[in-house]
């Protein structure tokens, strides 16, 4: 896996999860920037949207990449990792980037390309 592929998956992988967290805690700080209740929930619900749209893509990506893999490390849990995908999704696309991606590319050898 190239550099720049691993890099983009470790961007579309983290930043829907980090984008959530920060809409939270900063879209109380909107109203007293100015911003009305109507352009609030727009804005809000334009991330959401867009991080679900990632997720959703990542998660089709990760669980097409667990079945056709070849990873020993995989053996006998791709199903799982499958489901594991799909019901935690949020959470489980960050944490199987840096386990089957960023880990692999670390150890070469690992049946990814």
């Amino acid at each position: 896996m190239t550099h720049a592929r691993q890099l983009f998956l470790a961007i579309f992988s983290l930043v829907p999860s980090i984008a959530l967290v920060l809409i939270v805690m900063f879209e109380p700080m909107l109203y007293g920037a100015g911003w009305d209740r109507v352009a609030v929930g727009a804005f809000s619900d334009s991330v959401r949207l867009m991080g679900a749209l990632i997720v959703l893509a990542m998660m089709y990506y990760y669980a097409r990449h667990t079945y056709l893999s070849d990873d020993a490390r995989l053996q006998g849990k791709k199903g799982l990792w499958i489901w594991i995908l799909v019901l935690g999704n949020v959470l489980a696309v960050p944490v199987f980037w840096y386990l089957y991606v960023f880990q692999a590319h670390e150890q070469p050898g690992t049946g990814h390309g």
